[in-house]
């Protein structure tokens, strides 16, 4: 029975595991990110994105983008302002 509100334990130690890995790999990205954000999210801290963004090499920090959107929450691209985050994500990958 699917409950929205609910996760299995083997999804959240999946999930647990898959952040520890990403945030272990990041200094050894080597394509740019768009790392984008909301600051009022409730379920992902924001302080998740800063570290990522700042554990980038600078050669790829340089080229990467960290996008924090105040009063927005968690699913941005949902938000009222989604279409200036998708025009800055378009502007984003132009460039």
């Amino acid at each position: 029975r699917f409950e929205p509100d609910r996760m299995t334990v083997r999804f959240a130690v999946g999930l647990s595991d898959t952040v520890a890995r990403v945030r272990a790999a990041a200094e050894r990205f080597d394509r740019p990110v768009l790392i984008a954000h909301g600051e009022a999210d409730p379920i992902c801290p924001v302080a998740g994105s800063r570290f990522l963004h700042a554990r980038l090499s600078p050669a790829i920090a340089g080229r990467s983008r960290l996008s924090i959107y105040p009063r927005l929450r968690h699913e941005i691209w949902n938000e009222p302002e989604r279409e200036s985050i998708w025009q800055e994500m378009l502007a984003w990958l132009d460039a």
